[in-house]
Protein backbone atom coordinates (compact mmCIF):
# COMPACT_ATOMS: atom_id res chain seq x y z
CA UNK A 1 0.00 0.00 0.00
CA UNK A 2 1.32 3.10 -1.25
CA UNK A 3 1.57 5.84 1.53
CA UNK A 4 1.61 9.68 1.10
CA UNK A 5 4.77 11.85 2.41
CA UNK A 6 5.11 15.63 2.41
CA UNK A 7 8.58 16.97 1.91
CA UNK A 8 8.52 20.70 3.19
CA UNK A 9 12.38 22.31 2.79
CA UNK A 10 13.45 25.62 4.30
CA UNK A 11 15.85 27.42 6.24
CA UNK A 12 13.76 28.39 8.65
CA UNK A 13 15.92 31.04 10.39
CA UNK A 14 13.66 31.55 11.86
CA UNK A 15 10.41 29.67 11.54
CA UNK A 16 7.24 31.25 11.83
CA UNK A 17 3.67 31.77 11.41
CA UNK A 18 3.22 31.59 7.71
CA UNK A 19 5.92 28.04 7.83
CA UNK A 20 2.95 26.22 10.43
CA UNK A 21 -0.24 27.66 8.49
CA UNK A 22 0.97 26.90 5.12
CA UNK A 23 2.04 22.40 6.47
CA UNK A 24 -1.45 22.25 8.81
CA UNK A 25 -3.23 23.64 5.24
CA UNK A 26 -0.92 20.74 3.08
CA UNK A 27 -1.94 18.30 6.09
CA UNK A 28 -5.56 19.01 5.83
CA UNK A 29 -5.40 17.85 1.93
CA UNK A 30 -3.04 15.77 1.80
CA UNK A 31 -3.93 13.52 4.68
CA UNK A 32 -0.01 12.39 4.71
CA UNK A 33 1.69 9.43 6.73
CA UNK A 34 4.83 11.22 7.20
CA UNK A 35 6.08 15.10 6.93
CA UNK A 36 9.84 15.19 6.55
CA UNK A 37 11.48 18.72 7.21
CA UNK A 38 14.96 19.41 5.44
CA UNK A 39 15.95 22.41 6.88
CA UNK A 40 18.94 24.63 4.26
CA UNK A 41 22.46 23.92 5.13
CA UNK A 42 23.76 27.29 5.43
CA UNK A 43 27.68 28.30 5.72
CA UNK A 44 28.73 28.44 9.06
CA UNK A 45 30.94 31.56 7.68
CA UNK A 46 27.51 33.46 7.21
CA UNK A 47 27.17 36.68 9.48
CA UNK A 48 25.97 35.80 12.94
CA UNK A 49 22.66 37.20 12.18
CA UNK A 50 21.58 33.79 10.60
CA UNK A 51 20.98 31.40 13.27
CA UNK A 52 23.40 27.93 12.81
CA UNK A 53 21.78 24.51 12.12
CA UNK A 54 21.31 23.20 15.55
CA UNK A 55 19.59 25.94 16.34
CA UNK A 56 16.82 25.80 13.15
CA UNK A 57 16.65 22.51 13.76
CA UNK A 58 15.66 22.77 17.01
CA UNK A 59 13.29 25.68 16.83
CA UNK A 60 11.64 23.98 14.12
CA UNK A 61 11.43 21.30 15.97
CA UNK A 62 9.75 23.33 19.21
CA UNK A 63 7.32 24.80 16.90
CA UNK A 64 5.87 21.33 15.51
CA UNK A 65 5.75 19.43 18.58
CA UNK A 66 3.50 22.27 20.15
CA UNK A 67 1.14 22.46 17.25
CA UNK A 68 1.25 18.75 17.61
CA UNK A 69 2.37 17.74 14.14
CA UNK A 70 4.07 14.16 13.97
CA UNK A 71 7.58 14.77 11.41
CA UNK A 72 10.88 13.97 11.22
CA UNK A 73 13.86 15.47 10.39
CA UNK A 74 15.92 14.81 7.84
CA UNK A 75 20.01 16.35 7.53
CA UNK A 76 20.05 15.27 3.95
CA UNK A 77 21.16 18.51 2.89
CA UNK A 78 23.04 19.36 5.74
CA UNK A 79 25.41 16.13 5.69
CA UNK A 80 26.27 17.69 2.23
CA UNK A 81 27.76 20.79 3.65
CA UNK A 82 26.58 22.86 0.59
CA UNK A 83 23.40 24.30 -0.57
CA UNK A 84 21.46 21.27 -2.20
CA UNK A 85 18.95 22.19 -5.37
CA UNK A 86 16.03 20.36 -4.71
CA UNK A 87 16.17 17.84 -7.53
CA UNK A 88 18.92 16.49 -5.57
CA UNK A 89 16.53 15.81 -2.65
CA UNK A 90 13.84 14.22 -5.15
CA UNK A 91 16.15 11.64 -6.60
CA UNK A 92 17.10 10.74 -2.99
CA UNK A 93 13.44 11.04 -1.75
CA UNK A 94 12.23 8.80 -4.19
CA UNK A 95 15.14 6.19 -3.84
CA UNK A 96 14.57 5.95 -0.11
CA UNK A 97 10.65 5.80 -0.36
CA UNK A 98 9.77 4.02 -3.22
CA UNK A 99 6.37 3.27 -2.27
CA UNK A 100 5.24 6.51 -1.86
CA UNK A 101 3.56 9.61 -3.25
CA UNK A 102 6.10 12.70 -2.48
CA UNK A 103 4.17 15.80 -2.27
CA UNK A 104 6.68 18.93 -1.95
CA UNK A 105 5.51 22.07 -0.04
CA UNK A 106 6.13 24.84 -1.35
CA UNK A 107 5.34 28.75 -1.49
CA UNK A 108 3.34 30.83 -4.95
CA UNK A 109 6.72 33.18 -4.47
CA UNK A 110 8.72 29.97 -5.28
CA UNK A 111 6.50 28.27 -7.67
CA UNK A 112 6.40 31.43 -9.89
CA UNK A 113 10.17 31.49 -10.45
CA UNK A 114 10.08 27.31 -10.25
CA UNK A 115 11.15 26.76 -13.95
CA UNK A 116 14.16 29.00 -13.55
CA UNK A 117 14.98 26.14 -10.99
CA UNK A 118 18.14 23.64 -11.95
CA UNK A 119 16.74 20.70 -13.64
CA UNK A 120 13.20 21.51 -12.49
CA UNK A 121 11.86 18.84 -14.91
CA UNK A 122 13.15 16.21 -12.93
CA UNK A 123 11.93 17.25 -9.09
CA UNK A 124 8.32 16.87 -11.12
CA UNK A 125 9.40 13.06 -12.00
CA UNK A 126 9.56 12.28 -8.41
CA UNK A 127 7.39 14.91 -6.47
CA UNK A 128 3.77 16.27 -6.62
CA UNK A 129 3.89 19.98 -6.09
CA UNK A 130 1.81 21.84 -3.51
CA UNK A 131 1.22 25.44 -3.46
CA UNK A 132 0.18 27.51 -1.08
CA UNK A 133 -0.63 31.09 -2.34
CA UNK A 134 1.03 33.74 -0.46
CA UNK A 135 -0.50 37.83 -0.76
CA UNK A 136 1.31 39.72 -3.99
CA UNK A 137 1.72 36.06 -5.49
CA UNK A 138 -0.80 35.06 -7.83
CA UNK A 139 -0.24 32.20 -10.17
CA UNK A 140 -1.70 30.04 -13.00
CA UNK A 141 -2.20 26.31 -12.29
CA UNK A 142 0.65 23.94 -14.19
CA UNK A 143 2.35 20.76 -13.70
CA UNK A 144 -0.56 19.84 -12.57
CA UNK A 145 0.46 21.25 -8.80
CA UNK A 146 -2.44 21.00 -6.03
CA UNK A 147 -3.01 24.46 -5.11
CA UNK A 148 -4.31 25.25 -1.44
CA UNK A 149 -7.47 26.81 -1.11
CA UNK A 150 -5.86 28.79 1.82
CA UNK A 151 -4.60 32.28 1.24
CA UNK A 152 -1.36 33.12 3.60
CA UNK A 153 0.51 36.32 4.53
CA UNK A 154 3.38 37.47 2.58
CA UNK A 155 5.73 36.83 5.43
CA UNK A 156 9.69 36.52 5.21
CA UNK A 157 12.13 35.29 7.87
CA UNK A 158 14.34 37.98 6.48
CA UNK A 159 11.60 40.82 7.48
CA UNK A 160 11.52 38.64 10.69
CA UNK A 161 14.86 38.88 11.50
CA UNK A 162 14.70 42.95 10.84
CA UNK A 163 11.89 42.87 12.80
CA UNK A 164 13.40 41.22 15.94
CA UNK A 165 16.30 43.71 15.81
CA UNK A 166 13.47 46.26 17.30
CA UNK A 167 12.61 43.83 19.73
CA UNK A 168 9.44 43.25 18.19
CA UNK A 169 8.31 39.65 17.93
CA UNK A 170 5.40 39.42 16.19
CA UNK A 171 4.80 36.33 13.71
CA UNK A 172 6.43 33.69 16.19
CA UNK A 173 5.61 31.28 18.59
CA UNK A 174 6.14 32.28 22.16
CA UNK A 175 8.34 29.02 22.58
CA UNK A 176 10.37 29.72 19.68
CA UNK A 177 10.51 33.59 21.10
CA UNK A 178 11.80 31.87 24.11
CA UNK A 179 14.67 29.90 22.13
CA UNK A 180 15.79 32.71 20.58
CA UNK A 181 16.05 34.92 23.52
CA UNK A 182 17.76 31.71 26.03
CA UNK A 183 20.37 31.55 23.61
CA UNK A 184 20.79 34.87 22.56
CA UNK A 185 20.24 34.48 18.93
CA UNK A 186 19.67 37.16 16.07
CA UNK A 187 22.00 39.76 18.28
CA UNK A 188 19.17 39.37 21.05
CA UNK A 189 21.92 39.16 23.82
CA UNK A 190 23.68 42.36 22.74
CA UNK A 191 19.78 44.06 22.45
CA UNK A 192 19.36 42.67 26.36
CA UNK A 193 22.81 43.83 27.40
CA UNK A 194 22.35 47.35 25.95
CA UNK A 195 18.78 47.91 27.58
CA UNK A 196 20.34 46.86 30.94
CA UNK A 197 23.60 49.54 30.39
CA UNK A 198 21.10 52.82 29.63
CA UNK A 199 17.48 54.28 31.24
CA UNK A 200 14.36 53.09 29.58
CA UNK A 201 13.60 56.33 27.67
CA UNK A 202 16.90 56.00 25.94
CA UNK A 203 16.29 52.33 25.04
CA UNK A 204 12.94 53.27 23.53
CA UNK A 205 15.01 56.01 21.16
CA UNK A 206 17.98 53.76 20.66
CA UNK A 207 14.81 51.26 19.15
CA UNK A 208 13.25 53.90 17.48
CA UNK A 209 16.15 55.06 16.01
CA UNK A 210 17.09 51.18 14.96
CA UNK A 211 14.17 51.28 12.93
CA UNK A 212 14.67 54.40 10.97
CA UNK A 213 18.65 53.03 10.40
CA UNK A 214 17.10 49.80 9.05
CA UNK A 215 14.20 51.14 6.47
CA UNK A 216 16.90 53.56 5.51
CA UNK A 217 19.78 50.87 4.85
CA UNK A 218 17.14 48.61 3.25
CA UNK A 219 16.55 51.76 0.64
CA UNK A 220 20.22 52.86 0.01
CA UNK A 221 21.47 48.83 0.06
CA UNK A 222 23.80 49.39 2.73
CA UNK A 223 24.37 47.04 4.70
CA UNK A 224 21.55 46.10 7.10
CA UNK A 225 23.57 44.18 10.15
CA UNK A 226 25.93 47.24 10.37
CA UNK A 227 23.44 50.17 10.19
CA UNK A 228 21.46 48.10 12.92
CA UNK A 229 24.99 47.68 15.34
CA UNK A 230 25.30 51.19 14.82
CA UNK A 231 22.18 52.16 15.71
CA UNK A 232 21.49 49.84 18.83
CA UNK A 233 24.93 51.09 20.14
CA UNK A 234 25.35 54.55 18.99
CA UNK A 235 23.73 55.73 22.52
CA UNK A 236 25.13 52.87 24.59
CA UNK A 237 27.23 54.96 27.00
CA UNK A 238 25.13 58.52 27.13
CA UNK A 239 24.16 57.76 30.57
CA UNK A 240 27.00 56.87 31.78
CA UNK A 241 29.15 59.74 33.96
CA UNK A 242 31.56 62.03 32.05
CA UNK A 243 34.38 60.41 33.96
CA UNK A 244 33.37 56.72 33.08
CA UNK A 245 32.65 57.38 29.14
CA UNK A 246 36.75 59.21 29.18
CA UNK A 247 38.16 56.15 30.70
CA UNK A 248 36.23 53.65 28.40
CA UNK A 249 37.50 56.23 25.59
CA UNK A 250 41.00 56.19 26.36
CA UNK A 251 41.09 52.39 27.09
CA UNK A 252 39.55 52.11 23.50
CA UNK A 253 42.55 53.94 22.21
CA UNK A 254 40.57 56.92 20.56
CA UNK A 255 41.57 60.17 20.13
CA UNK A 256 40.09 62.93 20.50
CA UNK A 257 40.48 66.25 18.71
CA UNK A 258 40.59 68.90 21.04
CA UNK A 259 38.99 66.87 24.11
CA UNK A 260 40.46 69.82 27.02
CA UNK A 261 37.77 72.62 25.18
CA UNK A 262 34.75 69.64 24.73
CA UNK A 263 34.93 68.69 28.81
CA UNK A 264 34.99 72.37 29.45
CA UNK A 265 32.15 73.34 26.71
CA UNK A 266 30.43 70.27 25.51
CA UNK A 267 30.51 67.38 27.24
CA UNK A 268 27.39 65.76 25.92
CA UNK A 269 29.06 65.37 22.86
CA UNK A 270 31.70 62.77 24.30
CA UNK A 271 29.41 60.17 24.62
CA UNK A 272 29.49 59.56 20.99
CA UNK A 273 33.24 58.68 20.87
CA UNK A 274 32.41 56.79 24.64
CA UNK A 275 29.90 54.30 22.92
CA UNK A 276 32.19 53.57 20.35
CA UNK A 277 34.39 52.43 22.89
CA UNK A 278 31.87 50.60 24.32
CA UNK A 279 31.10 48.62 20.91
CA UNK A 280 34.62 47.82 20.83
CA UNK A 281 35.87 47.04 23.89
CA UNK A 282 32.60 46.07 25.73
CA UNK A 283 30.64 44.04 22.58
CA UNK A 284 33.84 43.15 20.53
CA UNK A 285 32.68 45.48 17.59
CA UNK A 286 35.90 46.01 15.64
CA UNK A 287 33.90 46.82 12.47
CA UNK A 288 35.64 49.98 11.40
CA UNK A 289 32.54 51.57 9.41
CA UNK A 290 30.25 50.51 12.48
CA UNK A 291 32.51 52.11 15.17
CA UNK A 292 33.22 55.00 13.07
CA UNK A 293 29.21 55.80 12.32
CA UNK A 294 28.55 55.48 16.35
CA UNK A 295 31.26 58.00 16.54
CA UNK A 296 30.07 60.54 14.30
CA UNK A 297 26.25 60.15 14.83
CA UNK A 298 26.18 63.79 17.07
CA UNK A 299 28.72 65.85 15.38
CA UNK A 300 29.38 64.35 12.30
CA UNK A 301 32.64 64.40 9.85
CA UNK A 302 33.88 65.84 6.93
CA UNK A 303 34.64 62.52 5.55
CA UNK A 304 31.27 61.13 5.79
CA UNK A 305 30.39 57.75 4.49
CA UNK A 306 26.47 56.46 3.84
CA UNK A 307 26.41 54.42 6.94
CA UNK A 308 27.81 57.65 8.64
CA UNK A 309 24.92 59.83 7.08
CA UNK A 310 22.06 56.96 7.97
CA UNK A 311 23.01 56.93 11.55
CA UNK A 312 23.38 60.38 12.14
CA UNK A 313 20.16 61.09 10.22
CA UNK A 314 18.33 58.30 12.12
CA UNK A 315 19.23 59.33 15.52
CA UNK A 316 17.89 62.87 14.97
CA UNK A 317 14.85 61.92 12.91
CA UNK A 318 14.13 58.76 14.81
CA UNK A 319 10.83 57.82 14.47
CA UNK A 320 9.11 58.62 18.09
CA UNK A 321 10.73 62.26 17.48
CA UNK A 322 7.48 64.71 16.72
CA UNK A 323 8.93 68.22 15.97
CA UNK A 324 9.31 69.51 13.18
CA UNK A 325 12.46 69.35 11.42
CA UNK A 326 12.33 65.75 12.66
CA UNK A 327 9.31 64.88 10.88
CA UNK A 328 10.75 67.06 7.80
CA UNK A 329 14.00 65.12 7.52
CA UNK A 330 12.49 61.41 8.23
CA UNK A 331 10.46 62.25 4.88
CA UNK A 332 13.42 63.12 2.85
CA UNK A 333 15.43 60.99 4.26
CA UNK A 334 13.83 58.08 2.32
CA UNK A 335 14.25 60.34 -0.78
CA UNK A 336 17.44 61.87 -0.78
CA UNK A 337 19.88 60.57 1.97
CA UNK A 338 22.54 63.20 1.25
CA UNK A 339 19.89 66.24 1.25
CA UNK A 340 18.59 64.48 5.24
CA UNK A 341 22.33 64.65 6.40
CA UNK A 342 22.59 68.22 5.13
CA UNK A 343 19.63 69.50 6.31
CA UNK A 344 19.82 67.75 9.38
CA UNK A 345 23.79 68.96 9.88
CA UNK A 346 22.55 72.95 9.33
CA UNK A 347 19.61 72.32 11.94
CA UNK A 348 22.06 70.93 14.30
CA UNK A 349 24.64 74.20 13.98
CA UNK A 350 21.84 76.74 14.19
CA UNK A 351 20.79 75.15 17.47
CA UNK A 352 24.12 75.62 18.92
CA UNK A 353 24.78 78.83 17.82
CA UNK A 354 21.50 80.42 18.60
CA UNK A 355 22.16 78.71 22.97
CA UNK A 356 25.52 80.08 22.49
CA UNK A 357 27.11 76.51 22.75
CA UNK A 358 30.52 75.08 21.29
CA UNK A 359 30.28 74.07 17.94
CA UNK A 360 32.88 71.02 17.47
CA UNK A 361 34.08 70.67 13.42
Amino acid sequence: MRTNIIVFGGSFDPPHSYHIKLLKAAIKRIRPEKIIIIPTYLSPFKSRHTADYEHRKKMISLMLIKHHINFEINDFEYKKERRVYTYEIARYMAKRYKNSDLYFLMGSDSFKEFERWKRYRDILKYFHIVVGIRKGYPIKRKYNAIILKEKFDNISSTDLRMKMFTTDYSGLDSYVKKYITDNGLYYSDIINRVKNIVTRERFDHILSTVKLAIKLAKQYEVDITKAFLSALLHDSAKDMSIKKQLSLIEKAGIKIKDIEKIKAMAPDIIHQWASAAVAKKIFNIKDTEILSAISKHTTGDKKMSLLDKIIYVSDFASEKRSFKEAVEIREIAFKDIENAFVKTRDYKREFVKKNGGFLYE
